[in-house]
């Protein structure tokens, strides 16, 4: 793992003994310099290694996969992929519920020889999650053999409509006018990103507050409490990926998209993740080509997301769904360079102006 700021499994089963006396030791290379560290090595120590917490699973049957399950809103319905970790060819399903557990409202679906459950489910609210009313449902996941219950996951969830419309930005339909805060992670004396949700939710509170409706974190991936929190208070998340001037060329692309495949894992199923930006001031030194590749996977990760390949400087993108700009300048600047934004946008394509 070498960027190690999303969770991953390790099969452990080969390496157990149990005699009663047993340690598992753990080596950890923290290897520094590579490709989604991001920025915070450069103005700190450089962290790494087994920074969040860990839980050793001890299972004796079949399970949900708790890194790959999947919903999605399709507008009328909850669609729902659950894959199955030790299924033996056993005949299984999963039942899934979202809202009150009394309610009628769910589905069985059977699991596939390839190890997924996959189906539709109905839901008894419908209600769409905004900044302005961050409302969220409970999901159920049940796996069953038979009657029995095997597995089960909870956890709150929701979904929105996000696109552009122009140079609008529309959530739920409506315009959307982005006010953030930008976040670097920078937490003293931590030297990686707290765990803690009671260290969040103050800090994430008064943002609120002041009247912003967005966090951009940029060149970081928070701890999911993060997002849960912005899920709760209704804070919209720009997540930028940790990419700040990294080697993006096809030597290193598998590398890459690994990587990336697991940071759209770990924040798709929040409704507040809307914006993400796939680098950082990385210019036309990265290849096009592995810029595309990753800007594909994005969107198929995550369809109802808006996407900049590069957070920079209007010009710089080249596969976006908004045009951005880092506004480093002054008062009297400012200007001549809104006259630049509205020329690039006449030439190159009407989509939002988002300020980085």
């Amino acid at each position: 793992m070498p960027g190690g700021r999303s969770p991953f499994r390790v099969e452990l089963t080969s390496a157990l003994r149990w005699d009663g006396d047993d340690q598992l030791e753990v080596v950890v290379d923290e290897k520094g310099g590579h490709n989604t560290q991001g920025f915070l090595p450069v103005i700190q120590p450089h962290f790494g290694g087994i920074w969040q917490g860990v839980t050793l699973c001890l299972d004796d049957g079949p399970v949900l996969d708790r890194l790959a399950t999947v919903t999605m809103w399709t507008g009328e319905m909850l669609k729902c992929d659950a894959p199955v970790l030790g299924q033996a060819g056993r005949t299984l399903h999963v039942e899934v519920r979202c809202g009150r557990v009394d309610e009628r409202f769910g589905a069985l679906m059977p699991v596939g020889s390839d190890g997924v459950a996959c189906g539709h489910a109905p839901v008894g609210d419908a209600r769409y999650w905004s900044p302005a009313e961050p409302a969220l449902h409970t999901l159920r996941l049940r796996l069953l053999d038979g009657e029995q219950e095997l597995d089960r996951i909870e956890c709150r969830i929701g979904w929105r409509d996000l696109r552009a419309d122009g140079t609008r930005v529309l959530w739920n339909g409506a315009p959307f006018q982005l006010r953030g805060a930008l976040h670097w992670g920078f937490s003293p004396p931590h030297l990686a990103p707290p765990v803690d949700p009671a260290r969040w939710r103050p800090q994430l509170e008064r943002y609120r507050a002041m009247g912003f409706n967005t966090l951009k974190c940029c060149l970081w991936v928070p701890p999911r409490c993060v997002y849960d929190l912005c899920d709760e208070l209704g804070l919209a998340v720009w997540q930028e990926y940790p990419t700040w001037h990294p080697q993006m060329d096809a030597a290193h692309k598998d590398e890459l998209l690994v990587e990336y495949a697991e940071f759209f894992a770990f924040d798709r199923s929040h409704p507040s993740v809307a914006f993400r930006g796939i680098t950082c001031e990385t210019g036309h030194g990265a290849d096009l080509a592995v810029v595309q590749a990753l800007y594909d996977a994005c969107k198929a990760a995550v369809p109802n997301t808006l996407v900049v390949d590069d957070s920079s400087w209007i010009g710089w993108q080249r596969v976006t769904d908004f045009w951005d700009e880092h506004p480093y300048g002054n008062n009297s600047w400012l200007p001549g360079r809104l006259q630049d934004f509205r020329r690039h946008i006449a030439e190159h394509g009407q989509k939002p102006l988002l300020l980085g």
